[in-house]
């Protein structure tokens, strides 16, 4: 069996990380075998535990738009997969185009709240004013791309509103209502200077 072989082959070296992807490459039966991928689960932590490398594997999901199911019962095959990791990191498509959400799952860390990268060849980055709760659903039709530019353009210049409207403002202007929730959201961390709060309401500053 290969695992075994990489832990005698790779024993004694200065390694950060193992990397196998994907599992069906070093199974001999099918993923779906609860007793198979619990000896993978085993090979796993003995690979790791010869090397002091981290072992990371990738899975993944079945058939069709996983978007109404939770993160941990999305991953295809025996329940083992979600049961035995340390850490489980998963992509799920967003309603944006070129967009995924990732949901850490986390045995022994804090936890992590889920987060938007953007897919720009070569690299994965943040993707910055995405809702990571805006899951592509089944047929759904991408949205358009916003930043907080946009979101702040809708404001009047040096007339005050409420949340709420500024909402409203941005749903008007064809931006949806989770993106807006995510702009605002980012345009307050960073504390824009264009933005102005008092007593909750906002105004642009001209």
């Amino acid at each position: 069996m290969l695992l075994p072989q990489l832990a005698e082959l790779l024993s004694g070296q200065k390694i950060a990380a193992i990397i196998l992807d994907p599992t069906y490459k070093v199974m001999t039966k099918s993923e779906s075998a609860q007793g198979e991928v619990a000896a993978l689960m085993n090979s796993i932590e003995r690979l790791g535990m010869a090397t002091g490398a981290a072992v990371i594997f990738g899975s993944h999901f079945s058939k069709g738009n996983q978007a109404g199911k939770e993160s941990i019962d999305r991953i295809s095959g025996s329940g083992v997969f979600a049961r035995d990791p340390d850490a489980i990191l998963t992509m799920t498509r967003h309603e944006e185009d070129n967009v995924f959400v990732f949901e850490p799952i986390l045995r022994n860390c804090p936890p992590i709240d889920p987060f938007c990268v953007e897919w720009t060849w070569p690299l994965m980055r943040l993707a910055q004013g995405m809702d990571p709760t805006a899951l592509k659903q089944l047929g759904g039709q991408s949205k358009k791309r916003v930043a907080m530019g946009d979101a702040i353009q809708v404001l009047p210049i040096s007339a005050p509103v409420l949340k709420s409207e500024w909402v409203k403002l941005g749903v008007q202007s064809g931006i949806s209502r989770s993106q807006m929730d995510g702009l605002i959201r980012d345009i307050l961390v960073a504390k824009h200077p264009q933005i102005a709060i008092k007593n909750d309401l906002f105004v642009r500053k001209s």
